[in-house]
């Protein structure tokens, strides 16, 4: 469970509604997977709530080594220096495999100077501000960092696992996803939400080496968006319930796969249709 907190951003973390019944999903998974002769009762709690004090700056002693290396640099420096460190010429093109591992290497290298892994994450959190310092900054470079380092991060530890686990362990892609319809109104153009909801899917890497990085990004976003164009133009009168996600995420998955990367299942956390009274 601390692993699965760790993997969630600063703007999920906040959502307390959210997060609870995120939370409650994947301790239903993890119960049902217990070994060893343990076996799970069917009860379970969880309460889940955001530490406003995190939302604020803490002069207290305890931080004091934080608030040093955050005061060294400004959020735009600290962009520009995490880029410098993760993002090589060409990346698009290298093999996952090689991307991986360098991307590891510098994450995990400690410097007294620059902490490449702190400022990330420090990057990564100012990123999903709603007022963001960095004012300096491309889309591409944002979905990089979120996604095509977060993810080659997922990876390299999944692969590590599985070798502690000595069985298949798959990285995962949690995906929040929000349905809406555009409609007409006396000419107006009125957008109607319809339903909200939170999914994860996981996928296995066949071929690293063979894999490119720009391959591993379009398997990924082909997932995320053709599961969004389904629910989206989903027919009038289709429920938009769990069932249709999972049969969405499942064939979404299994058309975006190649010889060398293949979508391996999803998990539903939930999906709510709005009503209207």
């Amino acid at each position: 469970m601390q692993t699965f907190l760790e993997k969630q951003d600063a703007g999920k973390l906040k959502d307390e509604k959210t997060m609870e019944k995120t939370l409650d999903a994947e301790l239903g998974r993890i119960l049902e997977k217990l070994e060893g002769g343990l076996a799970w009762g069917g009860q379970k709690e969880i309460c889940y709530y955001w530490d406003s004090r995190y939302d604020e700056r803490d002069d207290s002693k305890d931080w004091e080594d934080e608030e040093d290396e955050e005061e060294k640099y400004t959020p735009q420096e600290k962009y520009d220096l995490v880029l410098k460190a993760l993002k090589p010429d060409g990346y698009e093109k290298m093999s996952l495999a090689e991307f991986n591992r360098k991307t590891h290497a510098a994450l995990s290298e400690y410097d007294e100077i620059m902490d490449i892994s702190y400022l990330y994450e420090m990057v990564l959190m100012e990123l999903e501000e709603e007022q963001s310092r960095i004012t300096n900054k491309t889309d591409a470079d944002v979905k990089f960092l979120q996604t095509t380092v977060s993810k080659s991060m997922d990876e390299y530890y999944a692969a590590e696992r599985s070798l502690y686990a000595r069985k298949q362990i798959d990285p995962e892609y949690a995906v929040s996803i929000n349905a809406s319809r555009k409609e007409d109104v006396y000419g107006d153009e009125v957008v109607v939400d319809l339903a909200e909801g939170y999914y994860s899917f996981t996928y296995h890497i066949l071929d690293a080496d063979k894999l490119t990085v720009a391959e591993r990004d379009k398997f990924l976003e082909d997932v995320v968006s053709e599961v969004q164009k389904r629910v989206d133009n989903a027919e009038r009168g289709q429920k938009l319930d769990e069932a249709f996600l999972k049969k969405t995420v499942d064939e979404a998955g299994k058309a975006a796969g190649n010889a060398y990367i293949e979508y391996t299942g999803c998990t539903i956390d939930y999906m709510e249709q709005y009503e209207w009274d």
